[in-house]
C-alpha cells in the first residue's frame, strides 16, 4: 500500500504531474480526499506480444502509459493465467494448472473446489465499495450465465465477434453506477479461436503479411525436445491468414475500450480512471515448427502488458514483469488489501519512476498436456533455462540469441554448463515457492 484511502494511487501519482500537488504537507491530504479511482482491466485471450503494435488503436493506447517490453505468463494457458490474473499467484500456488482438468487439476472445478472465487480481485475491491463488472470470458467450464463470485454483473459471449458489445455493456454499467468506484473486467475472447471479427471489422487487416521471425520454420531442431522435430509448421500463406484474421478481432477488442473510454470522460471520470491491459498468454505462428501455447518459447510465455491512467507518465519498461503482478497493482490502485497471499507484487512503484529491488528471475510452467510432457522454466534478463518433465534440458543466451535458435545444451561448454548448474538452482527455489518466499527467489540469485 502506498497511501491511505479511498485513493493511494492518486496520493502518489499526482506527485509526478504538473498539476499540481508538491511533496507539501497540504499535498497528502487533498490527493486522499479524492474519489477512488475506477479500474478497467482488459484481458485479451492468446494475444502475442507483437501483435500490439499493428492494431493502431491499442498501439496508442500502450504509448500513452506504461508499457512492459518484458512482460511474460507464468503458465501460459487460459484458466490458470487467468486466476492468476485474479489472485496474484503463480498456478503452482493457487491449483489451478490446466484448462479442462485432464490430465491436472483445470478449468472451473478447479477452482470451485479450492474456493479461490473468494480470494479473487472483485470479492477484494467490492469490500472497499466498488461495484464490479465481468464481461466476455471466464474460465472453462463456467456455464452458469450468473455472475461469478465477486462481480456484479457477467456479460456472458459466445464468440470473439461479440467483443464490442462487452465494451457496450461495459459502458451501460459504468453509467448506471455513479454512487460508487467501478471495477470493469473487459475479459474479450479475440484473438483466441474461432477466427471470427465483428463484422465491421472483418477484412479490415486483409492481405496483411506476417513476419513471425526468424525462429519460423527453424531448419535444424536437433537441439530441441525429441518431439519437436516431428513438428511443422503452418505455411506462410496459413500464417498470413490466421494473422491478419486475429488483427481484425483486435481491432473490436479496440472499439470494445473506445466505448468505455467515451462513457468515461462524459462522465468526467478520465482524470479518475486507470487501464490496465494485457494477454492471458502468447501464441506461436511456427516459430521452432510449433503452433499454439503452453510451451516454454518467448512467443508463447511474453504478452503485452500497459497501464494508463491519471499520473502515468508514457515511457517503456525493461522490467520483468508477470501476470502475477496484476491482482497486487489493481488492489494497491484501490486502496485495497489482499485476502489471501500473493507471489506478485506492485507495479505502482515502477509507474512512479522508482528504482525498488525489483525481480531479476521468473517462473514459467506447465503439467503438459497433447502428448507434450510438463515443463518448468526460468526467466532471466539475459537466459531462458527449461527442465521438461522427461529430462531433457534448454538453455538459451537471449542477448545474444533473442530467438531461442542455439540450446547451449546441446553441445554444451563448461560455461554453459556452469550456467545452466546455476539457473537450476534458481528453479528448484521458485517452483515451490509461495508469497514472500516467491519475492525472494525472484531476487535473489
Amino acid at each position: 500500500m502506498i497511501g491511505k484511502k479511498p485513493i493511494p494511487l492518486l496520493a502518489a501519482l499526482l506527485l509526478l504531474t504538473a498539476c499540481g500537488l508538491s511533496d507539501t504537507p497540504d499535498g497528502p491530504a487533498e490527493a486522499a480526499s479524492e474519489a477512488s479511482p475506477n479500474i478497467v482491466f482488459i484481458y485479451a485471450d492468446d494475444m502475442r506480444y507483437d501483435e500490439l503494435a499493428k492494431v493502431d488503436r491499442l498501439r496508442r493506447m500502450a504509448g500513452s502509459g506504461a508499457s512492459f517490453r518484458r512482460a511474460y505468463v507464468t503458465n501460459s494457458v487460459c484458466c490458470p493465467s487467468r486466476v492468476t490474473a485474479l489472485t496474484g499467484r503463480y498456478s503452482h500456488s493457487h491449483g489451478v494448472l490446466s484448462n479442462s482438468g485432464g490430465t491436472a487439476p483445470g478449468g472451473y472445478g478447479a477452482y470451485k473446489a479450492r474456493n479461490l472465487g473468494a480470494e479473487s480481485l472483485g470479492v477484494e475491491l467490492k469490500a472497499v465499495g466498488y461495484a464490479t463488472f465481468l464481461g466476455g470470458k471466464f474460465l472453462n467450464a463456467y456455464g452458469s450465465k450468473e455472475p461469478p463470485e465477486g462481480f456484479d454483473a457477467y456479460f456472458r459471449t459466445g464468440s470473439p465477434a461479440e467483443d464490442p458489445r462487452v465494451g457496450r455493456e461495459a459502458a451501460r454499467f459504468f453509467a448506471s453506477h455513479r454512487e460508487k468506484p467501478v471495477f470493469l473486467t473487459l475479459w474479450v475472447k479475440s484473438p483466441h479461436s474461432p477466427l471470427e471479427a465483428s463484422g465491421r471489422f472483418r477484412g479490415s487487416h486483409s492481405g496483411e503479411e506476417i513476419d513471425p521471425g526468424p525462429a519460423y520454420a527453424e531448419e535444424d531442431t536437433s537441439d530441441k525436445p525429441p518431439w519437436v522435430a516431428k513438428s511443422k509448421p503452418p505455411s506462410p500463406e496459413e500464417v498470413d491468414e490466421k494473422g491478419s484474421k486475429r488483427l481484425a478481432m483486435l481491432e473490436g477488442v479496440a472499439a470494445a475500450i473506445a466505448r468505455v473510454q467515451r462513457e468515461v470522460e462524459e462522465r468526467g471520470e478520465a482524470d479518475n480512471t486507470f487501464y490496465v491491459f494485457a494477454s492471458d498468454n502468447g501464441y506461436l505462428f511456427g516459430e521452432h515448427n510449433l503452433s499454439g501455447k503452453q510451451l516454454p518459447y518467448e512467443e508463447s510465455i511474453r504478452v503485452p502488458m500497459a497501464l494508463t491512467g491519471p499520473g502515468i507518465e508514457a515511457r517503456e519498461s525493461g522490467e520483468l514483469v508477470t501476470n502475477n503482478d496484476i491482482a497486487p497493482t489493481v488492489l494497491d490502485l484501490a486502496g485495497a488489501e489482499a485476502i489471501g497471499p500473493t507471489d506478485g507484487r506492485s507495479l505502482v512503484p515502477l509507474l512512479k519512476g522508482e528504482n525498488p529491488d525489483w525481480r531479476t528471475a521468473v517462473l514459467s510452467e506447465n503439467p503438459g498436456d497433447f502428448g507434450t510432457p510438463s515443463h518448468k522454466m526460468v526467466r532471466t534478463d539475459g537466459y531462458a533455462y527449461v527442465e521438461w518433465g522427461d529430462g531433457f534440458e534448454e538453455l538459451y543466451d537471449t542477448r545474444s540469441d533473442p530467438h531461442q535458435l542455439d540450446n547451449l545444451l546441446h553441445e554444451p561448454t563448461p560455461e554453459a554448463k556452469a550456467k545452466a548448474a546455476e539457473l537450476s538452482v534458481r528453479l528448484d527455489a521458485l517452483k515451490g515457492c509461495a508469497g514472500e518466499s516467491c519475492r525472494v527467489a525472484e531476487n535473489t540469485p
